[in-house]
Protein backbone atom coordinates (compact mmCIF):
# COMPACT_ATOMS: atom_id res chain seq x y z
CA UNK A 1 0.00 0.00 0.00
CA UNK A 2 1.29 3.26 -1.27
CA UNK A 3 2.34 6.24 1.32
CA UNK A 4 -0.30 8.99 1.27
CA UNK A 5 1.17 12.17 -0.55
CA UNK A 6 1.44 14.92 1.29
CA UNK A 7 1.90 18.83 0.56
CA UNK A 8 3.39 21.33 2.97
CA UNK A 9 1.71 24.70 4.00
CA UNK A 10 3.35 26.93 2.21
CA UNK A 11 2.10 25.01 -1.17
CA UNK A 12 -0.71 24.24 0.34
CA UNK A 13 -1.79 27.93 0.67
CA UNK A 14 -0.30 29.15 -3.13
CA UNK A 15 -2.13 26.04 -4.71
CA UNK A 16 -5.60 27.29 -3.26
CA UNK A 17 -5.26 30.42 -3.26
CA UNK A 18 -6.73 30.40 0.93
CA UNK A 19 -4.36 32.56 3.58
CA UNK A 20 -2.47 31.83 6.34
CA UNK A 21 -5.41 33.36 8.80
CA UNK A 22 -8.38 31.30 6.74
CA UNK A 23 -6.39 27.94 7.08
CA UNK A 24 -5.82 28.65 11.04
CA UNK A 25 -9.63 29.98 11.67
CA UNK A 26 -10.95 26.46 9.83
CA UNK A 27 -8.99 24.69 12.33
CA UNK A 28 -10.41 26.72 14.95
CA UNK A 29 -13.83 26.03 13.90
CA UNK A 30 -13.45 22.20 13.40
CA UNK A 31 -13.71 22.65 9.43
CA UNK A 32 -10.59 21.08 9.38
CA UNK A 33 -9.54 18.17 11.57
CA UNK A 34 -6.24 18.54 14.08
CA UNK A 35 -4.66 15.98 13.06
CA UNK A 36 -4.06 17.23 9.55
CA UNK A 37 -1.51 19.35 10.70
CA UNK A 38 1.14 17.41 11.03
CA UNK A 39 4.63 18.81 11.85
CA UNK A 40 7.93 17.19 10.33
CA UNK A 41 11.25 17.96 10.20
CA UNK A 42 12.74 19.93 7.22
CA UNK A 43 16.51 21.42 6.65
CA UNK A 44 15.21 24.48 8.02
CA UNK A 45 13.49 23.24 11.48
CA UNK A 46 10.08 22.11 11.07
CA UNK A 47 6.93 22.41 8.70
CA UNK A 48 3.26 21.75 8.54
CA UNK A 49 2.05 19.31 6.01
CA UNK A 50 -0.98 17.93 5.25
CA UNK A 51 -2.69 14.96 3.68
CA UNK A 52 -2.73 16.38 0.54
CA UNK A 53 -6.48 14.97 -1.54
CA UNK A 54 -7.82 15.37 1.96
CA UNK A 55 -7.06 18.54 2.16
CA UNK A 56 -7.52 19.77 -1.12
CA UNK A 57 -10.88 18.23 -1.60
CA UNK A 58 -11.94 19.66 1.86
CA UNK A 59 -10.63 23.49 1.19
CA UNK A 60 -12.75 22.62 -2.13
CA UNK A 61 -15.58 21.86 -0.58
CA UNK A 62 -15.64 24.88 2.20
CA UNK A 63 -14.89 27.52 -0.33
CA UNK A 64 -17.52 25.99 -2.28
CA UNK A 65 -20.26 25.96 0.84
CA UNK A 66 -19.39 29.01 2.72
CA UNK A 67 -21.01 31.33 1.27
CA UNK A 68 -24.58 29.23 1.25
CA UNK A 69 -23.75 27.76 5.20
CA UNK A 70 -22.41 29.45 8.54
CA UNK A 71 -19.40 28.25 10.25
CA UNK A 72 -21.41 26.65 12.64
CA UNK A 73 -23.49 24.52 10.22
CA UNK A 74 -20.03 23.78 7.96
CA UNK A 75 -18.56 22.87 11.48
CA UNK A 76 -21.67 20.22 11.41
CA UNK A 77 -21.48 19.52 7.99
CA UNK A 78 -18.16 18.13 7.89
CA UNK A 79 -18.90 15.77 11.00
CA UNK A 80 -19.42 12.25 10.21
CA UNK A 81 -23.13 12.43 11.32
CA UNK A 82 -25.36 10.52 13.74
CA UNK A 83 -24.31 7.19 12.45
CA UNK A 84 -27.06 5.47 15.28
CA UNK A 85 -29.34 7.51 13.55
CA UNK A 86 -32.14 5.19 11.33
CA UNK A 87 -34.40 7.31 7.97
CA UNK A 88 -37.42 6.45 6.76
CA UNK A 89 -37.41 6.02 3.17
CA UNK A 90 -39.53 9.05 2.73
CA UNK A 91 -37.27 11.43 4.58
CA UNK A 92 -34.35 10.01 1.98
CA UNK A 93 -36.69 10.55 -0.79
CA UNK A 94 -37.48 14.11 0.39
CA UNK A 95 -34.36 15.41 1.76
CA UNK A 96 -32.41 13.46 -1.17
CA UNK A 97 -34.00 13.88 -3.71
CA UNK A 98 -33.88 9.81 -4.57
CA UNK A 99 -35.40 8.04 -7.60
CA UNK A 100 -38.54 6.20 -6.59
CA UNK A 101 -36.55 3.36 -8.82
CA UNK A 102 -33.43 3.52 -7.00
CA UNK A 103 -35.17 3.50 -3.54
CA UNK A 104 -38.04 0.93 -4.24
CA UNK A 105 -35.23 -1.16 -5.32
CA UNK A 106 -33.40 -0.90 -2.04
CA UNK A 107 -36.93 -1.68 0.03
CA UNK A 108 -37.25 -4.72 -2.17
CA UNK A 109 -34.02 -6.10 -1.90
CA UNK A 110 -33.11 -5.46 1.76
CA UNK A 111 -36.81 -5.91 2.85
CA UNK A 112 -37.61 -2.80 4.95
CA UNK A 113 -38.24 0.98 4.69
CA UNK A 114 -35.87 2.42 7.11
CA UNK A 115 -32.07 2.70 6.68
CA UNK A 116 -28.81 3.57 8.71
CA UNK A 117 -27.07 6.58 7.75
CA UNK A 118 -24.62 4.38 6.35
CA UNK A 119 -26.98 3.02 4.01
CA UNK A 120 -28.52 6.41 3.12
CA UNK A 121 -24.90 7.33 1.77
CA UNK A 122 -24.67 4.04 -0.40
CA UNK A 123 -28.19 5.07 -1.63
CA UNK A 124 -27.29 8.55 -2.31
CA UNK A 125 -23.94 7.26 -3.90
CA UNK A 126 -26.50 4.51 -6.32
CA UNK A 127 -28.15 7.56 -7.64
CA UNK A 128 -24.33 9.12 -8.66
CA UNK A 129 -23.41 5.50 -10.28
CA UNK A 130 -26.91 5.42 -12.11
CA UNK A 131 -26.05 8.81 -13.98
CA UNK A 132 -22.11 7.10 -15.16
CA UNK A 133 -22.94 3.96 -16.24
CA UNK A 134 -25.56 1.08 -17.37
CA UNK A 135 -26.38 -0.08 -14.17
CA UNK A 136 -29.90 -1.39 -13.89
CA UNK A 137 -28.78 -5.13 -14.37
CA UNK A 138 -26.47 -5.30 -11.51
CA UNK A 139 -28.67 -3.22 -9.19
CA UNK A 140 -29.43 -6.40 -7.27
CA UNK A 141 -26.17 -7.51 -6.99
CA UNK A 142 -24.91 -3.98 -6.15
CA UNK A 143 -27.58 -3.33 -3.20
CA UNK A 144 -26.85 -7.10 -1.49
CA UNK A 145 -22.87 -6.12 -1.96
CA UNK A 146 -23.85 -2.63 0.48
CA UNK A 147 -25.84 -4.15 2.73
CA UNK A 148 -22.69 -6.60 3.49
CA UNK A 149 -20.91 -3.94 3.70
CA UNK A 150 -23.36 -1.98 6.08
CA UNK A 151 -22.68 -4.56 8.78
CA UNK A 152 -19.41 -5.66 7.88
CA UNK A 153 -18.01 -2.39 8.96
CA UNK A 154 -19.94 1.09 10.41
CA UNK A 155 -16.79 3.67 9.19
CA UNK A 156 -17.37 6.21 6.46
CA UNK A 157 -13.56 6.94 6.36
CA UNK A 158 -13.46 4.56 3.02
CA UNK A 159 -13.25 4.31 -0.62
CA UNK A 160 -15.93 2.72 -3.05
CA UNK A 161 -14.15 1.73 -6.41
CA UNK A 162 -16.00 0.46 -9.25
CA UNK A 163 -13.86 -1.46 -11.94
CA UNK A 164 -15.37 -2.72 -15.41
CA UNK A 165 -13.45 -6.14 -16.91
CA UNK A 166 -15.06 -7.45 -19.99
CA UNK A 167 -18.36 -6.77 -19.09
CA UNK A 168 -18.12 -7.83 -15.21
CA UNK A 169 -18.44 -5.18 -12.98
CA UNK A 170 -16.25 -5.37 -9.76
CA UNK A 171 -16.75 -3.33 -6.41
CA UNK A 172 -14.36 -2.85 -3.83
CA UNK A 173 -14.13 -1.15 -0.18
CA UNK A 174 -11.25 0.18 0.91
CA UNK A 175 -9.77 1.75 3.56
CA UNK A 176 -8.91 5.76 3.49
CA UNK A 177 -5.52 5.33 2.43
CA UNK A 178 -6.46 2.01 -0.01
CA UNK A 179 -4.89 2.03 -3.39
CA UNK A 180 -5.12 -0.62 -5.64
CA UNK A 181 -3.64 -1.80 -8.90
CA UNK A 182 -5.43 -3.65 -11.87
CA UNK A 183 -3.63 -5.25 -14.61
CA UNK A 184 -4.07 -3.08 -18.18
CA UNK A 185 -7.84 -4.96 -19.16
CA UNK A 186 -9.78 -3.81 -16.14
CA UNK A 187 -11.22 -0.52 -16.77
CA UNK A 188 -12.17 1.98 -13.59
CA UNK A 189 -15.43 3.53 -13.73
CA UNK A 190 -16.60 5.24 -10.42
CA UNK A 191 -14.48 6.01 -7.47
CA UNK A 192 -16.66 7.16 -4.12
CA UNK A 193 -15.10 8.84 -0.90
CA UNK A 194 -18.11 7.50 1.59
CA UNK A 195 -16.97 10.39 3.95
CA UNK A 196 -16.92 12.71 1.47
CA UNK A 197 -20.46 11.71 0.34
CA UNK A 198 -21.73 11.65 4.12
CA UNK A 199 -21.10 15.51 4.11
CA UNK A 200 -22.62 16.28 1.19
CA UNK A 201 -25.96 14.55 2.41
CA UNK A 202 -25.61 15.46 6.13
CA UNK A 203 -26.88 18.41 6.47
CA UNK A 204 -29.70 17.72 4.12
CA UNK A 205 -31.18 14.58 6.08
CA UNK A 206 -30.42 16.50 9.34
CA UNK A 207 -31.48 20.12 8.30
Amino acid sequence: MDTEEMISKKDLLKLTGISYGQLYRWKRQKLIPDSWFIKQSVFTGQETFFPKDKILKRIETIIELKDQYSLDELAKFFSEGNTNRVYSDKELKRSLDIPDTILDQFIKVANKKQFTFLEAVFIHITCSINKKISFQHEMDNWIQTVLFWCTSSKSIDKYVLIYKKAETLFYFLLNDDGKVLLDKDTEELCIFHLAEQAKLINLKLEG
